[in-house]
């Protein structure tokens, strides 16, 4: 049975998604259950035939009238077509009210019967046998109709499961190096171009699209199988119906032929399948075919688990939303945005500015050319907050002219190099301001564990406000 858990783990798959032959497909076995349902509707159809050939002379034709049945409780003929213990492996046991029961039953019934009569003679060769034999000619063609389904079930799950995997090893991974820098250590020279890469709030935004893109495909599947399941549940619901009412029919009209009738046949049948509900066979198929509860991925290591193929899944458990999903850390200060918006930024080499988004986060302040983060994922340059600090700003003169300036300039690290220095401009004085200080308080603090800390403070603070 799939746990709470295994559903908000991105990588525990509780689907069935792995086919290695067309025999495995869900589409497969469903149609090889209802091919067993009508082998079954055909041993009662001979049944019958045999019952109405038998009727002027009951008492010798009561052993035909046995042996049309009996293969079910005693050994296989060595003509029949139907591997029993493949029908046996669909439905419950013998003596469960079962479907399987109602041969066994009228076994013994017929050794106890020895009397017919013209009126069930008639229905039975003008009603309920023709009706048997159209119901399995509708089978035929629905059992058709469920393996053209087949390509409902293929699928590229495997391939987004990995891609998951991946991508959530590389999350922890810059989780785990940002948490973990509690000394002041500074970024090399030599990988700060690169560094901005290992943000997990970047790493997050690659995350976030690959999650919905695995659900988008694991809904896909889903859907097929609940399209199928419920699919097989009404045409089964209407095959179990069916039988009830013919065969209530039948006994209705043995009651008066017999004592063994009230005596015997009544009481097993309407006590057992009769008194069934018309999924019980179906719930019990289900139920036994469920997929393993060990069936999650793991998302450090390499070992991943799969389930039985050509199982079925619990509908109980409906398709997973992204908000049902539990990642560590996932509301991490590390991987929040503490300020974004449009700021102008002085040219290098020239005295022009030109705009851009920018976002500040727990360890970067990343440039972007647009504020859309689904399509814009990659920034157009970042400046780590290691490495920089904030000089100066411009005074509030109360004028609105875009012109409300701070500045960044590098850190001395003791190596002789010439100082870099970033000039940002704003619209108010207000925005600039803003900027200025969150800046500041960030890059005051020694290493983004001790950021994470302050933002984590000043976010229980205001929620408490």
């Amino acid at each position: 049975m799939v746990t709470k858990s295994d559903h908000s783990n991105p990588l525990a798959v509780t689907i069935p998604y792995q086919f290695t032959s067309a025999d495995d497909y869900p589409t497969e076995v469903l149609a090889n259950r209802f091919q067993a349902w009508r082998y079954i509707i055909k041993d009662l159809v001979s049944y019958l035939r045999e019952y109405a050939s038998v009727q002027e002379e009951i008492v010798r034709q009561q052993i035909r009238l046995q042996q049309a049945v009996a293969h079910r409780s005693g050994p296989t003929s060595s003509n029949k077509e139907v591997d029993i213990s493949e029908i046996n492996r669909y439905f419950l046991p013998i003596g469960n009210g079962s479907i399987q029961d109602l041969p066994t039953i009228l076994t013994k019934y017929h050794q106890q019967n020895v009397a017919t009569t013209n009126k069930t003679l008639k229905e039975i060769t003008t009603v309920i046998v023709p009706k048997l034999e159209e119901l399995r000619k509708d089978l035929l063609m629905k059992i058709k109709e469920i393996k053209n389904l087949q390509n409902d079930f293929k699928n590229n799950l495997s391939k987004e499961v990995n891609e998951t995997k991946n991508l959530l090893n590389q999350y922890y991974q810059a989780v785990d190096i940002s948490s973990k820098l509690e000394h002041g250590s500074v970024h090399h020279s030599g990988d700060a171009a690169e560094s901005f890469k290992y943000d997990p709030y970047l790493v997050k935004i690659k995350l976030d699209r690959q999650l919905k893109k695995q659900l988008q495909e694991e809904n896909y599947l889903h859907q097929a199988y609940e399209n199928l399941q419920e699919s097989g549940r009404k045409l089964e619901s209407i095959i179990v119906i069916e039988l009830q009412n013919y065969w209530g029919n039948f006994l209705n009209m043995l009651s008066a032929e017999h004592a063994s009738f009230s005596n015997f046949l009544l009481p097993n049948l309407n006590n057992g399948f009769l008194a069934k509900e018309s999924t019980f066979e179906w719930d019990s198929f289900i139920a036994k075919n469920l997929p393993s509860p060990s069936i999650s991925v793991n998302a450090v290591g390499n070992s991943n688990s799969s389930i039985k193929n050509g199982t079925f899944i619990d509908l109980n458990f409906h398709s997973r939303k992204f908000s049902d999903l539990t990642i560590n850390n996932y509301s991490s200060p590390l991987n929040m945005s503490v300020r974004e918006g449009y700021l102008e930024r002085k040219s290098k080499f020239l005295k022009s500015y030109s705009r851009g988004w920018y976002v500040l986060t727990c360890n970067f302040i990343h440039e972007f050319k647009t504020s859309d983060r689904k399509k814009d994922q990659t920034p157009v340059t970042s400046i780590s907050l290691d490495n920089f600090q904030v000089n100066d700003h411009t005074k509030n003169n109360g004028k609105s002219d875009n012109s409300y300036k701070f500045i960044l300039s590098s850190k001395p690290n003791g190596i002789i190099h010439r100082s870099q220095t970033w000039a940002f401009k704003t619209d108010s004085y207000e925005n600039m301001i803003g900027w200025y200080n969150d800046i500041n308080n960030l890059v005051s603090l020694p290493n983004a564990a001790a950021r994470a800390r302050f933002l984590s403070k000043r976010l229980n603070l205001n929620n408490t406000n």
